[in-house]
């Protein structure tokens, strides 16, 4: 399999403050419109929100735990077995890196497509070495983590930060937080999105303020 395109980003160095690249809620309103437009060329269809919930947050506030997480895998075993494996992965880079880790991407396949094709639920990560270069090249100075994963939402980044992906070791300068495109895709209202995002970003800002 040929090696996606990828692109690069330039970071500010001394920078204590949360890179948030939260590119589907700069748009909020076309994205809005063109799911409402798929959903009505549909209409036959249930959205697969349904499984977990379209028009309330999945969390009240800061407080709060998220439900579990990639529900719609459920009826895929192999697929929830490497969604699994892939966030246990993840955990254990976050203990090992220690204090060298100064940068740290959130988010779904387009955070995960730097260094790997990104998880479905018809087939696994696959490595994209030209993709993983641009990567060093770009953040290797800071020691950055990528715990990006194919089709999550946000209460599944949620949920994965509430189950080992902070451990207390892990204390870097900066996140860069991308997510939620998965989410309006499944017919996810917009207002429930961002509401979401929210409590997120408060719950990460709570569990390392320094960052």
């Amino acid at each position: 399999m040929a090696p996606r395109s990828c692109c690069s980003y330039s970071l500010l160095e001394g920078s204590c403050c949360y890179l948030l690249l939260l590119a589907p809620l700069l748009s909020l309103t076309a994205l809005a419109a063109h799911v409402r437009f798929y959903q009505a060329v549909h209409s036959g269809s249930i959205p697969s929100c349904r499984r977990w919930g379209c028009d309330l947050p999945l969390v009240a506030d800061a407080r709060s735990s998220w439900p579990p997480p990639r529900v719609e895998l459920l009826d895929v075993p192999d697929a929830h077995a490497r969604w699994q494996a892939l966030h246990r992965d993840h955990v254990a880079m976050a203990e090992a890196a220690g204090g060298g880790a100064r940068l740290v991407f959130l988010g779904d396949s387009i955070t995960e497509g730097w260094l790997r094709t990104g998880l479905s639920a018809r087939g696994a990560s696959v490595p994209q070495p030209e993709c993983e270069a641009i990567w060093r090249a770009a953040f290797g100075r800071w020691g950055a983590l990528n715990f990006g994963v194919g089709g999550d939402r946000v209460q599944d980044l949620g949920w994965r930060l509430q189950h080992g992906l902070l451990p207390p070791n892990l204390q870097p300068a900066v996140f860069v937080v991308m997510i939620g495109t998965n989410d309006l895709g499944n017919g996810e209202e917009t207002a429930v999105v961002a509401r979401e995002t929210i409590v997120l970003l408060q719950q990460l800002h709570a569990a390392r303020p320094l960052a």
